[in-house]
């Protein structure tokens, strides 16, 4: 009896040991290759030897040798790797985890992405034609269009700034795909009229000697709407004309045409240097380093970045018009001394690789890198709100008031983003030393004239 026994068990045993598959010697995957490229995407596929559904593979992402985001699980031998850098290069290797052991990697496989494609151009914007992820507003001699020279020169105080900037507390997070009416929507709504739109007449009810747009007439889409924050932020763009018309706290815009009613008011040229006009305290145009859905979602923002701070130092420097000084902190019985100048340029100053060795999610580098190579201009201040420095986006509300879907929101989705009240908060203080790698460069180099 016992001899039989032992000879049945040594058969199962051996049944098991021919039925168990190949990986369970830890063999690495092999033929790892590139099927499909595209500006945002990587699509791999690879040899499959795994034959249980409790195992599977996992994709690890790469970028100067250094794991940019926690490696993705495939239950198939081929995967596409979404969110990545238009025009950059990555590197790709592939592990499979079997019986719940996680096997050496393939050898690993590089991948050039492509630019952004421009998939629309000027004069054919609108409704469900947004500008494509390359184009950008103004011209390239816009301060907000020219990148920082390498060793600029900074203000004198650029430490005692940055050192007050990080004392006021963490910066705030960019929150997109407000829900209707969400009183925290300070961002700035961008629309492109056609002529056959509704025409409005502009009236202003402050300021109304120094609003350069009262009286004037606008077409304007009759569905658009303004940002639902108190700033009610709303920018037009006239395409045959080539003006950018802005507005700050719309408060009345019937349908089918009449009276536009604005607090304030300006336009300014798309052609142009993004200045001049009056809707935000430096007097920038409402696209002036404002990010765009579609531009952050390709991974590349290649402008200055729009920056609110929690006051200012009572004082202006280029590119914010002469003698405007937001919200100062006087104002609120603290000091001006090392505050902010309306118009201050902060750069963060890190190399791409130390931007892509960071453990911080894909989407933040992005917005890092603009901050590297153009950075961040003050164009207003948070009225003392206890945060350091915040930055723009264009508002959700421009899709859906339109009837299209939100792209800030999709784009949330994608990267996993929390929500807060019905918004998606994308956390931009956490993983970067702020006090450390900030600076405050001298206005000469927005003026181009160091």
């Amino acid at each position: 009896m016992k001899a039989l026994l032992v000879a049945a068990l040594s058969g199962m045993v051996a049944c098991l040991l021919a039925a168990a598959p190949a990986a369970a010697n830890h063999v690495p995957p092999t033929g790892l290759r590139v099927v499909a490229v595209d500006s945002g995407s990587v699509k791999l596929d690879w040899d499959s030897y795994i034959a249980h559904s409790r195992d599977y593979y996992m994709v690890h992402i790469l970028q100067a040798g250094a794991e940019i985001r926690s490696a993705e699980r495939s239950d198939e031998s081929q995967y596409t790797v979404r969110s990545l850098s238009s025009g950059s290069t990555y590197t790709f290797w592939v592990t499979a985890v079997v019986g719940g052991v996680e096997t050496a990697g393939s050898t690993a496989l590089d991948a050039a992405l492509p630019g952004p494609a421009c998939s629309s151009a000027w004069g054919t914007f609108g409704a469900g034609t947004w500008p494509s992820a390359c184009w950008t507003p103004y011209a390239r001699t816009s301060p907000f269009n020219r990148p920082i020279p390498p060793d600029p020169p900074l203000l004198s105080n650029s430490a005692a700034i940055v050192s007050r900037l990080v004392g006021w507390g963490n910066a705030q997070s960019l929150i997109v795909g407000h829900p209707d009416s969400y009183a925290g929507d300070y961002n700035h709504p961008v629309y492109y009229n056609a002529p056959d739109d509704p025409l409005f007449t502009v009236q202003c009810t402050r300021w109304q000697a120094l609003c350069a747009v009262q009286g004037m007439q606008v077409r304007i889409p009759d569905r658009a709407r303004p940002a639902s924050g108190a700033d009610g932020h709303m920018a037009v763009i006239d395409q045959r004309t080539g003006w950018e018309w802005d507005f700050w706290q719309v408060q009345s815009k019937p349908a089918g045409g009449g009276t536009l009613v604005v607090s304030h008011g300006g336009r300014t040229r798309v052609d142009g240097d993004g200045l001049g006009s009056n809707a935000t305290a430096a007097h920038f145009g409402l696209q002036a380093g404002v990010i765009r859905a579609e531009e952050w979602a390709a991974g590349s923002i290649d402008h200055a970045l729009f920056m609110t701070v929690r006051c200012s130092a009572g004082a202006s420097v280029y590119p914010a018009a002469a003698g405007t000084t937001a919200a100062s902190c006087e104002s609120f019985g603290d000091v001006n001394r090392d505050a902010p100048p309306l118009g201050a340029r902060f750069q963060l100053a890190m190399t791409d690789a130390e931007i892509d060795a960071l453990d911080v999610p894909v989407w933040k580098k992005p917005i890092l890198r603009a901050m590297a190579t153009y950075g961040m201009i003050v164009g207003d201040t948070f009225n003392y709100h206890p945060r350091s420095f915040g930055l723009v986006a264009e508002s959700d509300i421009q899709y859906r008031s339109l009837g299209y879907a939100d792209r800030f929101a999709e784009f949330a989705r994608q990267m996993g983003v929390g929500t807060y009240n019905g918004a998606y908060v994308f956390v931009v203080d956490s993983g970067v030393d702020w006090g450390r790698y900030l600076r405050v460069v001298d206005p000469c180099v927005s003026q181009s004239g160091c």
